[in-house]
């Protein structure tokens, strides 16, 4: 120490030149590395400072300072270390194994290749805290903060989901818990597909818990297709068992992957909680839903544990509507599909959604369309449009309010069955049940009919080869210039 001190001590200045650091990761070569320490040992408080730490390499440099208290049990200590440019790999040499073993563990398992930038490094252990020989020294976030930037790594996630490539990254350690913050990258999945991995977030709550749990939450984009696969495959599993695969879909998205899921190495658990939200555009459900092909698709396609559905405006048969489909999954399959269409459309539009109604009804109408059991229910507003009954000789103008409900029922050889007809509107009113053939009215049943105030008639119509033939309650055929009052 200096002449005139108050405590006796010794000054150090100790320079290594062309030190090697031995790799503790298998294939990597040792660091060569040059260093300097100076600082001070006081003995009559014992303790070390070390004021100035310079560690240079080939990969980058580090600046450091240390500090310990020696006493009565394990000392105190401080560290502090700033990096400002330094090889990933050569950081991972750095990183004493016995600081941080588990959040170490992690940084050189999942972190490969790139540049640290901007680092820094806060370490402080009170008098007492290391408890003994293979005692873990699991440090909370009090007693350790790391925070660096690193450009252009690869990042592993889970040993099953793809890797993200070519990735700039922030990265913090706080006790215990690891955050990610991802910046951009790409996911490589089989046969040459690329998916590009906008931003995003991967988290570890507690690195020092059993079993290692990690969450990740990232924006997608790419090929709908590449994007189901992903999601279909482990650790998510979002299609498992079902009959719905990649190829049922098309077009393009991007996609907010939200997973917790399992790290530990050869895990097969599937994540507790998960979920999918795909920002579709122009997408295509290749297999029919409901009997209608879906496409041109708009909106939002959702996976989660038990459920798909999407919500959103695209085309069935050709139509443009808003869409809102749910299709249960894995044990919810008992459940039925829903599907909820709406639109307004013209004529051509009617008629590819809802064929045979053209003899009846002419003029735009506003149509929802909901999915029932082995059913469709179509409900239609025919305010601005004319509605027909030839075979009573009555229309209804347009502007007169009305509403027309029944379920659609396909039969073979292009017959189609309309059942739990309401037809309601002012003073008009009729129940009932009608067959459609390509041809049109085959037969109809109708009950409560009210064509002006005071009416109520049931009727049955039959389509004869020689015309119309309506029938009175009690099943007398008569022809149909006979009305029934």
């Amino acid at each position: 120490m200096n002449p005139g001190a108050e405590e006796a001590g010794y000054a150090l200045d100790v320079l290594v030149r062309g030190g090697r650091f031995k790799s503790r990761e298998p294939g990597m070569p040792p660091l060569i590395f040059d260093a300097k320490f100076t600082g001070e040992y006081h003995a009559a408080t014992p303790r070390l400072l070390l004021d100035n730490i310079a560690v240079s390499s080939p990969q980058g440099l580090m600046a450091a300072s240390f500090k310990a208290v020696f006493g009565d049990g394990s000392p105190e200590l401080s560290f502090g270390a700033r990096i400002e440019h330094m090889d990933t790999e050569a950081v991972k040499q750095l990183w004493p194994f016995w600081i941080a073993r588990k959040p170490r563990e992690w940084v050189s398992n999942n972190l490969h290749g790139g540049v640290v930038t901007n680092g820094d490094i806060a370490i402080y252990l009170p008098k007492g805290r290391i408890e003994g020989q293979g005692v873990p020294v699991n440090l909370d976030e009090t007693e350790m903060k790391i925070a660096f930037d690193i450009d252009d790594t690869r990042i592993t996630l889970n040993d099953q989901f793809p890797d993200v490539n070519r990735s700039d990254a922030r990265v913090t350690i706080n006790g215990g818990r690891v955050d990610v913050e991802i910046e951009e990258g790409t996911l490589n999945l089989a046969k040459g597909q690329t998916i590009e991995l906008r931003e995003g977030t991967f988290a570890i709550a507690d690195s020092y818990s059993k079993p290692l749990t990690g969450q990740v939450d990232v924006i997608l984009s790419g090929d709908v297709r590449d994007l189901v696969e992903l999601a279909a495959a482990p650790p998510i599993n979002a299609l498992k068992g079902e009959t719905l695969s990649k190829d049922d879909f098309s077009g393009g998205a991007e996609v907010n992957v939200k997973a917790s899921f399992p790290l530990d190495h050869g895990s097969g658990t599937m994540p507790a909680e998960w979920g999918v939200v795909a920002d579709i555009t122009d997408g295509r459900i290749l297999k029919p839903i409901n009997g209608y092909a879906v496409a041109d698709l708009d909106g939002l396609l959702e996976i989660v544990p038990g459920n798909i559905a999407f919500e959103g405006q695209g085309t069935a048969n050709g139509v443009l509507l808003d869409i809102q489909w749910s299709n249960p999954l894995g044990q919810n399959k008992a459940r039925e599909t829903e599907l909820w269409l709406s639109a307004d459309l013209d004529d051509a539009g009617r008629e590819k959604l809802a064929p045979g109604l053209g003899s009846y009804v002419s003029g735009p109408i506003s149509m929802t369309v909901q999915n029932e059991k082995d059913a469709n229910r179509i409900t239609l507003d025919l305010r601005n449009s004319v509605l027909s009954l030839p075979w009573l000789g009555w229309e209804k103008p347009k502007g007169a309010p009305a509403s027309l409900a029944f379920l659609v029922r396909g039969g073979e050889n292009g017959v189609t069955v309309l059942e739990d007809l309401r037809l309601m509107g002012g003073e008009l009113s009729a129940r009932g049940r009608v067959t459609l053939d390509k041809d049109g009215l085959l037969s109809t049943t109708l009950t409560d009919v009210a064509l002006s105030k005071g009416d109520n008639v049931n009727i049955g119509i039959q389509r004869e080869k020689t015309g119309w033939m309506l029938s009175s309650p009690d099943g007398i055929f008569l022809p149909r210039r006979c009305w029934i009052t």
